[in-house]
């Protein structure tokens, strides 16, 4: 391999993606499913209609949306990062103006294995304290950080 010179650059082949489709749930949950992808890789968003403008102080819904995975009444953090590891499973959590959306990606074998826990993380999020001080340690400075940086 020669560093010195620079790699050759192709172009991509045609991309094609095969129209989602929707479904309406009985409670009224719009899913939006695209399928006929050969990959083995599944990923399910779930947006719930509460961001950053919904809270009542800025950061709190960054905050409880990082500590969905600290814990639910059924698993501790632990148990959940190893149970996902296992699965070949990985989550996260992002927050804009008016959702918060639950990110999962998953082996497509292992889809029913780690959703139970996704849906434990929603209806029945556990905050532990020892948790809770650790993130708001580290965003508070994240936070002192950002407020030193030079705009």
């Amino acid at each position: 391999m020669n560093r010195n010179e620079a790699p050759k650059v192709y172009n991509f082949g045609p991309l094609t993606l095969s129209p989602a489709s929707t479904h309406i749930l009985p409670n009224g949950i719009s899913v939006h499913i695209e399928s006929g992808s050969e990959i083995d890789v599944s990923r399910l968003t779930i947006a719930l209609p509460a961001g950053e403008a919904e809270s009542p102080k800025p950061g709190l819904a960054g905050c409880a949306a990082m500590m969905l995975v600290e814990g639910t009444a059924r698993m501790n953090g632990e148990e959940i990062a190893n149970t996902f590891e296992y699965n070949g499973a990985w989550v996260n959590t992002t927050v804009s103006t008016h959702y918060t959306s639950i990110i999962l990606s998953t082996i497509n074998d292992k889809f029913a294995d780690v959703l139970p826990i996704i849906a434990d993380m929603i209806i029945c999020p556990a905050f532990p304290e020892a948790a809770t001080s650790r993130l708001l340690q580290r965003q508070a400075a994240r936070l002192e950080i950002e407020h030193k940086k030079v705009s």
